[in-house]
């Protein structure tokens, strides 16, 4: 069975980082990937942009994150998540990565709690973002094959054009570093 692929063109306006871009994303999915999963990648990689964040494989090869950062040397610096990954999955990014950030529609405390829980190590270096599932639903609801976007991250909140209409919900980011 193939992936569809699902095109985004995507207008990113992060005032936050002062940071705006037209983005254009093809996102494969795969079989067992529910669009609730795909909407998730789709807005960490607007949420967490930088020139030379890249998809990887993701969900097809699972012991990968759903994106990742490079140095020139070609050593990861940046491993991203996103939905409910195993502990064993996030201890191997912690492992594998200066840095670790993981996009969830669950609550951060809740999933650092867990992580905890099963003795999960290096979480100074873990980040978690999380959406709301409100948001992340209507959205999936409103997935096609071609998505036109317009992003807008300011103040805490993340706001999604996605047609005439307008989705919003806050961004609840979580750092692990101890100050």
């Amino acid at each position: 069975m193939s992936a569809p692929i699902h095109r985004f063109e995507i207008h990113l306006a992060d005032t936050d980082r002062a940071h705006y871009e037209e983005l254009e994303l093809r996102l494969a999915r795969h079989p067992s990937e529910t669009e609730r999963y795909l909407i998730t990648r789709a807005l960490a990689f607007c949420i967490l942009h930088e020139a030379e964040l890249q998809m990887t494989a993701g969900i097809c090869h699972g012991d990968e994150p759903a994106m990742e950062l490079r140095d020139s040397t070609g050593m990861r610096t940046h491993w991203v998540d996103v939905g409910r990954p195993s502990a064993a999955h996030v201890q191997r990014g912690l492992r594998d990565s200066r840095r670790v950030t993981l996009v969830t529609t669950r609550p951060p405390e809740d999933v650092l709690r867990v992580l905890k829980a099963a003795d999960v190590r290096l979480l100074e270096r873990l980040e978690i973002i999380g959406l709301e599932e409100a948001m992340v639903q209507e959205l999936a609801e409103r997935l096609d094959r071609r998505n036109r976007w317009s992003v807008t991250i300011s103040g805490g909140r993340l706001y999604v054009e996605a047609g005439a209409s307008v989705i919003e919900g806050d961004l609840d980011c979580l750092r692990t570093a101890e100050p």
